[in-house]
C-alpha cells in the first residue's frame, strides 16, 4: 500500500500507509468491535485532518502555498517560502492549528447540544452518534490543549520559538527539553504512556538537534558569511528581494562579525521594503538606530509608511548637510512628486540636472506643469535645451511661459526652438502666432 494523495480545498494531501497501522494499533487496544475500532480511528484521523488544515488555511492566508502530509506520528503542514513571514504571522499559522482542532470540538458540542435525542441515539451494533461525538470533542479538546505545551516540534515549542526569535534558538530547545521531561513526568503519572513518551523524547531529540546545527554553524567562517552577504547584494540588484531576504535571515542566524550583521540588517531592510514586509523594514531601522543610518534607507522606510513629510525632510537636510550623492537628491525628486510638490521637485531636478536621465527630467517638467506649476516647469525646461539644444525642450518652456501669459519669455523659447531646428509650419497656431505677428513680443500690460 503506497502514499495515498488527494487535494482537499485546494491543498494538496498525502496519507503516508504507516498512519493506518499505527491508527490500528491505537484503537485495537481497546477491545471494542471492529466497526467500533474503525469509526475511533476515523476519528483520529479527521482530528488531525482539521488540526492542519487549520495550519494550511493560515498559511494560504499569508500568501504561501502549503501542503499537508499525515504521518505515523501525526500531521504537517509544510511549504517552501515565497516570502518572509513575520513573527506574528508564524504565530497565527501555529495557533490556527489548535483552533482547528478546538472549532471542530465546539461543533461537537454543539450537535451534542442541539441535535435531535432520536439522532443522537442512533447507533450500529456498538456505539451511538452520541459517543461519536463525545470522542470527537474529547479528543480535540484535549489534545489541542496538550499540544501546546512548550515543547518542540509541538505547536506550543513551535509558539516559543517564534516569540524568543531565531537568536534565542539554543534558549527556545533548552525550555522544550525541560518542559518535555516535566510533561512526560505528569503524563506518566496521569498513566498517560504514550504522551509520557512523545513528549519526553520529542523535547530531548528537538534539544540534540539544535546542538548539532549549532556545532555545524560554528564551523562556518567569515569568508563564507561575507560570499552570502555578497550574493544578497546582487540578489537585491537583480531584483530578487525575496531571495536577499532569505540570505540575510540566514547570516543573522550565523556566527557573523558585528558590521555583517549590521550590513545584513541594511539589506534586510531594503529587501523587505521591496517585497512590502514594511513592519520588517522599520524593526531593522530601530535595531540599527544607534548607529550611523544611510538617509536614503531611512527616507524609503518612512516613505514605505507613508510619512513622506518627514522622508522630504530627512532628504532635505542631508542634501543641506553637504550629501552631493544624486541618489539622496533623485529620491527627493521622487518623494516630492508623490507628495504633489512638483514645483519643489522641478527646481530640485534643475540643479542636479547633470546627474538626471534627461527623460526622467523631461517627465519631472510635465508633472510640474500638469500640476500647475508652470514657472519652475519652464525654468526646467529651459535648463534643459541649454543641455541639449533640443527644439522640444524649448517648446515645452514656451508652453509654460504662455500658461503663466508671460508672452515675451514664451517667444523668446519659440525663436530659440525655431533657431535650434525647430520647423516653424510644425508648431501649433498659438505658437506660431509669436514669432509672426511683431506684436507678440509686448507684454498684456504694456
Amino acid at each position: 500500500m503506497g502514499v495515498l494523495k488527494l487535494t482537499l480545498f485546494g491543498f494538496p494531501v498525502q496519507i503516508h500507509p504507516l498512519f493506518w497501522l499505527v491508527a490500528y494499533l491505537l484503537v485495537s487496544g481497546t477491545k471494542a468491535p471492529v466497526a467500533t475500532q474503525l469509526i475511533f480511528a476515523g476519528v483520529i484521523f479527521i482530528s488531525i485532518l482539521t488540526h492542519e488544515l487549520g495550519h494550511a488555511w493560515a498559511a494560504r492566508g499569508a500568501g504561501q502555498h502549503p501542503q499537508i502530509t499525515i504521518h505515523a506520528f501525526g500531521g504537517l503542514t509544510r511549504w517552501i517560502p515565497n516570502r518572509p513571514l513575520s513573527k506574528s504571522k508564524l504565530i497565527g499559522i501555529t495557533l490556527a492549528g489548535p483552533g482547528g482542532g478546538i472549532a471542530l470540538a465546539m461543533l461537537s458540542y454543539a450537535s451534542l447540544s442541539y441535535l435531535p435525542h432520536s439522532i443522537l441515539v442512533m447507533h450500529n451494533s456498538s456505539i451511538a452518534v452520541k459517543d461519536v461525538l463525545q470522542i470527537v470533542l474529547q479528543v480535540n479538546a484535549v489534545w489541542s490543549i496538550v499540544n501546546l505545551l512548550p515543547v518542540l516540534p509541538f505547536d506550543g515549542g513551535q509558539l516559543l520559538a517564534h516569540a524568543l526569535g531565531p537568536k534565542r534558538r539554543r534558549l527556545s530547545a533548552t525550555l522544550s527539553a525541560v518542559f518535555g521531561v516535566a510533561a512526560a513526568v505528569g503524563f506518566w503519572e496521569l498513566g498517560w504512556k504514550i504522551a509520557a513518551v512523545m513528549f519526553g523524547l520529542s523535547g530531548i531529540m528537538e534539544y540534540r538537534a539544535m546542538e548539532r546545527a549549532r556545532r555545524a554553524a560554528s564551523t562556518i567562517t567569515p569568508e563564507q558569511i561575507e560570499r552570502a552577504l555578497v550574493e544578497a547584494r546582487q540578489s537585491l540588484d537583480d531584483g530578487d528581494a525575496v531571495r536577499a531576504l532569505q540570505l540575510v535571515h540566514m547570516v543573522g542566524a550565523l556566527p557573523a562579525t558585528p558590521e555583517q550583521q549590521r550590513r545584513a540588517m541594511e539589506l534586510g531592510a531594503w529587501a523587505a521594503i521591496a517585497t512590502g514586509q514594511h513592519s520588517e523594514a522599520r524593526h531593522a531601522l530601530r535595531v540599527l538606530s544607534p548607529g550611523p543610518i544611510d538617509v536614503l534607507l531611512q527616507a524609503a522606510v518612512l516613505e514605505a509608511h507613508g510619512d513622506t513629510e518627514r522622508a522630504v525632510a530627512c532628504l532635505r537636510q542631508a542634501r543641506e548637510a553637504g550629501d552631493a550623492r544624486p541618489q539622496v537628491s533623485a529620491s527627493l525628486v521622487r518623494v516630492l512628486l508623490k507628495d504633489g510638490r512638483f514645483g519643489e521637485a522641478a527646481a530640485v531636478t534643475r540643479q542636479i540636472l547633470a546627474d538626471v536621465p534627461l527623460d526622467d527630467a523631461r517627465r519631472v517638467a510635465k508633472e510640474a506643469f500638469d500640476g500647475g506649476r508652470a514657472q519652475p516647469s519652464a525654468e526646467l525646461s529651459l535648463a534643459l535645451f541649454e543641455r541639449t539644444h533640443d527644439p522640444n525642450d524649448a517648446v515645452a518652456a514656451a508652453r509654460a511661459y504662455l500658461f503663466m501669459d508671460d508672452r515675451i519669455k514664451a517667444t523668446n523659447a519659440v525663436t530659440q526652438a525655431v533657431a535650434a531646428g525647430q520647423a516653424a509650419q510644425d508648431l501649433d497656431d498659438t505658437l506660431a502666432q509669436l514669432i509672426s505677428d511683431p506684436t507678440a513680443l509686448k507684454s498684456p500690460a504694456s
